[in-house]
């Protein structure tokens, strides 16, 4: 017998399974899309857009077989502009289609109905752990620092350490946190990408605003206002710096733009320009940042003055020394 689980504390004859390998992908789509086998670009990047992970592979190919006129390039766009919505229509379709066996492999549950039937499972066992899964949406989905998850808990909300431990133990057991530790010898998770998505994809938009405030809260906690602090940590904590790229990019792609989140972005800005010379990234977090300026003259006034601060630097080459030299002045005041 071959008993498959996601549960972790199964030791004896266990196997782990995980993802896909990219050749292993491009296998299965050769197999799943015969006609489309030639176009090695396209298979490639609908398994890189997935991730590697199989029952997303499986229903992605079952669906673009269903509907004849749909293209990998069709997928992908529905994928990146209305990911929830098209998870939703391959359930339908699965749903009405079982009995002639549209999906070859013998998958039965789309990636929405595992999903959702996890995340259920999790909440009933243990709603800090659901709490963790949220916030850890936020940042990016691997490397995901035991230290930064747990100040959170006990720092933020106010919560005990054996909180922590039970919420972090949870998602380990149930597979949704892979424990990473590198030659640093700090413990790290890593969590699937699709999973990530999903679990942000399906709270609202007021929860999401909720959970990105906390998480901007809590990396502004590990950064101080001090430039060269803030250089000295980030340099020597280059995963630090991942998770706050990432949580800044997704705070953008939301339109989110609180004070909380300019006064980081600026202050990340300010260490990518003067202290990674990343001119190319820092112009264009720049622009980002100049469409909100009259939201950021609502911040602190050394947020503002950071902020003219570095544009005067950049105007040197965009737009001349007067202008440079009259966003330099300005900063000053």
């Amino acid at each position: 017998f071959l008993l498959t689980s996601r549960n972790q504390l199964i030791r004896e004859n266990a196997m782990c399974l995980k993802c896909f390998t990219p050749e292993e992908s491009l296998d299965y789509l050769n197999k799943m899309l015969p006609e489309i086998s030639q176009n090695h670009d396209s298979l490639n990047k609908l398994r890189e857009t997935l991730h590697d992970y199989p029952l997303a592979l499986a229903q992605a190919s079952s669906y673009i077989t269903a509907l004849p006129s749909l293209s990998i390039e069709d997928y992908l766009k529905l994928y990146q502009q209305k990911r929830r919505v098209l998870w939703e229509e391959e359930e339908k379709l699965t749903t009405q289609k079982d009995k002639e066996e549209l999906l070859q492999e013998d998958y039965r549950r789309t990636i929405s109905s595992t999903f959702t039937l996890l995340l259920e499972h999790v909440i009933e066992t243990s709603p800090h752990a659901y709490e963790l899964l949220k916030l850890s949406s936020f940042l990016g989905n691997q490397d995901i620092p035991k230290r930064l998850l747990m100040s959170w808990m006990v720092d933020h909300k106010k919560l005990s350490e054996f909180n922590f431990h039970e919420a972090a133990s949870t998602l380990i057991k149930h597979s949704i946190f892979e424990k990473n530790e590198g030659e640093d010898k700090e413990e790290k998770y890593n969590m699937h990408a699709l999973l990530h998505e999903f679990i942000r994809d399906n709270l609202t938009n007021d929860t999401k605003n909720v959970y990105l405030t906390e998480a901007i809260s809590l990396l502004s906690s590990f950064l101080p206002e001090s430039s060269y602090r803030i250089w000295e940590i980030l340099s020597d904590d280059r995963i630090l710096e991942f998770h706050l790229d990432s949580l800044l990019t997704l705070a953008e792609n939301y339109g989110f733009q609180t004070e909380s989140f300019l006064d980081l972005k600026i202050k990340y800005l300010h260490f990518i320009h003067f202290f990674k010379f990343d001119y190319v990234n820092a112009v264009k977090k720049a622009e980002e940042l100049e469409k909100n300026y009259q939201k950021i003259k609502q911040c602190s006034p050394l947020t503002i003055g950071k902020f003219l601060g570095i544009s005067g630097n950049l105007a040197t080459t965009r737009w001349g020394y007067n202008k440079a030299i009259s966003l330099s002045e300005e900063a000053v005041e």
